[in-house]
């Protein structure tokens, strides 16, 4: 249990604590190739109003509704300069547009990082990167704290700039669309076409997806969707760490981990309507305040002795809505974008590994490049652990370098 805490500290999971990491790595591969290509703010299909520095005075979470609606999704609304944790490198806060679950415009909140020194010809490749559970209070945004993404320093000597959505919901208005596919990907996807907004900071279309956890879920969901919804980028690869592919093998079993069905159940109370009245018991009832003002530290883990029948009033496997729901929320169930690496822990009892085996063999199957990377005797928690090898993996795409597949 030390080492979870430790880790959920470093990587997001506390981050309403205002806890993070400067994950610097090792000694990073090369900086990829330049495409030439044009960047990702010279393609947006309809005028947006101009970025703009926070005005004085302004929450940058709470954008009007008449800048939010006065342009495309991906484009940029404002930027904050903050301190990066990197030396040489520069980093902003930034709210942009993004698409809702009817196609309705919505503000996303996140974090930009960017190299120092002059970009590439043809701009910076870009990682859109998805951090596990934060929580679903806007106090959990992680963007309110210092970048928390494994191993950054090297991300970043590679050449990439770095966005961290917060995902809709989380910090701006509404709720927070946790493990809502389709909002994970406009978010992850906009996120990136956005970061071409920041003046004087060209990026590329070219871009990686790397997500841990529930931002596993999430990267897989945008690879699943990029060809459709952001046809204009190049999906360099996509690595999907301890992810949460199968919603109902994260969350129905209930007994080990009571936390994160109450976690799941709450957000997608909120977003889908339902009231949380039919499906928690009076004694789960009775925490769904905590839902708006505490982070996964404390609801994930804060659940000693409890068990599904202390939860939940019914078996979420066999009750409507929730079955439907869960059934939707199966990632990878389409063939993604570029080539993909999955990597999992095959002592993983938080989000076990069966579901991302399945994963591989139905991606291999479509005809996908899948690198299939277990590990012996880890657990959840290895998404520093594994990061160098996702940022040489991520580089070796940017540069060229054709995916190799573990595919039988």
């Amino acid at each position: 249990m030390r080492r979870a805490v430790v880790f959920l500290l470093a990587l997001g999971a506390a981050v309403g604590l205002g806890l993070a990491s400067a994950c610097a790595g090792g000694a990073a591969p090369a900086g990829p190739a330049a495409a030439a290509t044009a960047p990702v703010s010279e393609v947006a299909p309809e005028a947006a109003a101009p970025a703009a520095r926070l005005p004085a005075g302004q929450d940058l979470y709470r954008p009007p509704a008449s800048l939010v609606e006065a342009g495309p999704a991906g484009s940029l609304i404002w930027y904050q300069g903050i301190v990066s944790p990197v030396a040489g490198s520069r980093a902003w806060r930034v709210v942009y547009r993004s698409r809702g679950l009817e196609g309705e415009p919505v503000a996303v909140s996140g974090l930009l990082i960017r190299p120092g020194g002059p970009a590439p010809a043809g701009g910076f490749p870009v990682v859109s990167w998805a951090i596990g559970t934060p929580g679903i209070a806007d106090v959990c945004a992680p963007s309110r704290y210092p970048p928390v993404v494994p191993r950054l320093a090297r991300l970043l000597r590679a050449g990439f700039a770095v966005v961290a959505t917060d995902g809709q919901g989380l910090g701006t208005r509404g709720p927070s669309h946790y493990l809502i596919g389709e909002s994970e990907a406009h978010a992850l996807l906009d996120a990136a076409r956005a970061a071409g907004g920041i003046p004087g900071l060209p990026v590329a279309r070219r871009v990686g997806l790397w997500g841990y956890s529930s931002g596993g879920h999430g990267v897989l969901a945008a690879a699943e969707a990029a060809a459709e919804y952001a046809p204009e980028l190049e999906i360099l690869g996509t690595a999907a760490v301890s992810p949460v592919v199968d919603v109902e093998r994260f969350i129905a079993p209930v007994d080990d981990h009571p936390g994160f069905t109450f976690i799941t159940v709450g957000a997608w109370a909120k977003v889908h309507g339902i009231d949380t009245r039919s499906i928690f018991t009076p004694r789960a009832q009775e925490r769904v305040p905590r839902l708006r003002t505490e982070c996964a530290l404390t609801l994930a883990f804060d659940w000693p002795l409890w068990r599904r029948v202390d939860l939940l009033r019914h078996d979420l496997r066999t009750t409507s809505p929730w079955r439907e729901l869960m059934a939707d929320e199966r990632a990878g169930e389409d063939p993604v974008e570029g080539p993909l690496l999955v990597i999992h822990g095959l002592h993983d009892s938080i989000v076990v590994p069966g579901p991302s085996l399945s994963l591989v063999r139905r991606q291999c199957r479509a005809g996908v490049a899948v690198t299939w990377s277990p590990i012996a005797g880890e657990d959840h928690f290895i998404a520093d652990t594994t990061g160098a090898q996702v940022v040489d993996w991520l580089a070796a795409r940017a540069a060229g370098v054709p995916a190799s597949s573990t595919c039988a």
